[in-house]
């Protein structure tokens, strides 16, 4: 090797040395302004996201099931399904507002995998006060219905459909989604006209759902998932508020 080959290598050395200490000291600090403590991780001095305890290079990857899952670049395991976390985390923070008073809801979306293979198939909703996850299916007014509903003393009968909660264990439903409460509020109806609509259509579709030779009902309650999820409420004290321009209204006729 010539005289300047050598100094070549060594000053080369010499700046990979000086750069790798840089690179040191500038991860370090990232480890703390650029740390993600829900997934244990920080970005380094090129912005690649670092595990903490193995340094290793993590990227996101979405399941088929819409769930983002973190994974080791270099051993190629699945380490986290960070949708999981996220999805209790919400659910946790909700649960305690309601706990709280400060929302009507009782029910959130857990998460938006429609779960295609399980055998009462759908997005589910899990409740506040029995932690237990109910799915969401659409049932459909008649005549007889609205009027009960006395929908009539709003904007008019727009609202063909509307959703229940259906226990997959106990194949009952549950109750009226929050959605589905604050729509049929919107219409015109009060809490207790939506209680004997309830009581009263749950009574009538078990009836249907009996007959011999029917299987229509049965089909719909329990395997038709809903197009699009509308179980949730939009705003937190939809009760209180819907029932109060109800109210109001019909105080006005």
């Amino acid at each position: 090797m010539s005289l300047f080959g050598l100094f070549y290598t060594i000053f080369g050395i010499g700046c990979k040395g000086v750069n790798d200490v840089k690179n040191i000291i500038e991860d370090n600090d990232h480890k703390t302004r650029y740390r993600n403590n829900e997934t244990n991780t920080y970005l380094d001095h090129n912005m690649n996201k670092r595990d903490l305890s193995t340094n290793h290079i993590m990227v996101t990857e979405r399941d088929y099931n819409g769930d983002v899952w973190l994974k080791d670049a270099q051993t190629g395991r699945y380490t986290q399904n960070i949708t999981v976390r996220r999805v209790e985390q919400k659910y946790q923070e909700e649960k305690a507002k309601a706990l709280r008073g400060e929302s009507d809801r009782t029910h959130i979306k857990y998460g938006d995998d429609e779960h295609r293979k399980e055998e009462y198939p759908g997005i589910k909703y899990k409740d506040f006060k029995t932690g237990k996850l109910y799915v969401e299916r659409y049932m459909i007014f008649t005549e007889e219905h609205y009027k009960m509903l006395h929908l009539w003393s709003g904007y008019g009968i727009c609202q063909q459909s509307f959703s229940v909660l259906f226990d997959p264990e106990t194949k009952k439903i549950v109750r009226l989604s929050d959605g589905t409460i604050e729509q049929m509020l919107g219409q015109g109806a009060l809490i207790e006209d939506i209680n004997k609509f309830f009581h009263k259509y749950v009574k009538e579709y078990y009836e249907h759902m009996a007959e011999p030779y029917s299987t229509w009902y049965k089909q719909k309650l329990y395997y038709e998932t809903t197009l699009r999820p509308m179980a949730d409420s939009l705003k937190d004290k939809f009760i209180e508020e819907g029932e109060a321009r109800v109210k109001y209204r019909r105080s006005e006729k």
